[in-house]
């Protein structure tokens, strides 16, 4: 690794990240093995640092998340689905962080609207990380507490 300067600022990219630890990790076991031999050495050295069958670490991963299919509607359109006061908690509240005054993704319309049904339904939501997969299930229990108090 390159020595810098202590005020010297520089960006480093995840590839760089990867590369780095390959190298780190590769030569951190083969200093434990304490092997005499430097053409072995560098041989492990590769072998345990290179991406491909016996390295380390596995080739770098990327991909693009998809966005999420929105309904087009906030909360504060549903009143034909969620009570008034259910609409007034969730859009009105102080706290910025947890106000839902913004379009609902559709898969959370529609498990809130098979959730509202009076016949009892079970929801199953795989989507992916920050698609709001707990507001699927959050919002239609706010509101059935409302409708009961």
């Amino acid at each position: 690794m390159a020595d810098y300067d202590i005020g010297e600022t520089r960006q480093i990219s995840p590839m760089d990240v990867h590369r780095r630890l390959q190298s780190g990790l590769a030569e951190a076991v083969v200093s434990r093995a304490s092997i005499r031999h430097g053409g072995l050495n560098e041989f492990l050295r590769k072998a345990l640092a290179e991406a491909g069958q016996g390295a380390l670490l596995s080739d770098q991963l990327f991909q693009a998340a998809p966005g999420y299919v929105s309904s087009g509607k906030t909360p504060s359109e549903l009143g034909h689905l969620l009570h008034p006061h259910t609409i007034k908690a969730i859009t009105q509240t102080s706290d910025t962080q947890l106000r839902f005054d913004y379009p609902a993704y559709a898969h959370q319309l529609e498990s809130w609207e098979l959730l509202s049904q009076p016949t009892k339904q079970s929801v199953l939501v795989s989507s992916g990380t920050g698609s709001g997969k707990t507001e699927c299930f959050l919002v239609p229990m706010l509101d059935d507490l409302v409708r009961e108090a």
